[in-house]
């Protein structure tokens, strides 16, 4: 999961045009809000989705994969840039 409600963004509802409003509303008033996470996104970024720690779970994964496990929970692929 890319975004973490509160912590580095707001999720809302699909097609729920008044939830993405209010997400809307509750960011252009509040600059430290922004402000906040957005350094909460970029540190997530740095330290989750290197190409270091990309490799290590993809290496993961072929290494399941060559063992013979046919099936891949979400756990294993979380963080894994798409």
């Amino acid at each position: 999961q890319y975004v973490r409600d509160g912590v580095n963004g707001f999720l809302f509802e699909s097609e729920n045009s008044d939830d993405l409003s209010e997400k809307l509303r509750i960011m252009l008033s509040s600059p430290e809000l922004r402000a906040s996470m957005g350094q909460t996104g970029r540190r997530m970024a740095k330290t989750q989705y290197t190409a270091e720690v990309w490799g290590r779970k993809m290496q993961e994964m072929i290494e399941l994969a060559v063992n013979g496990r046919t099936t891949i929970t979400s756990e294993q692929t979380a963080n894994v840039p798409s």
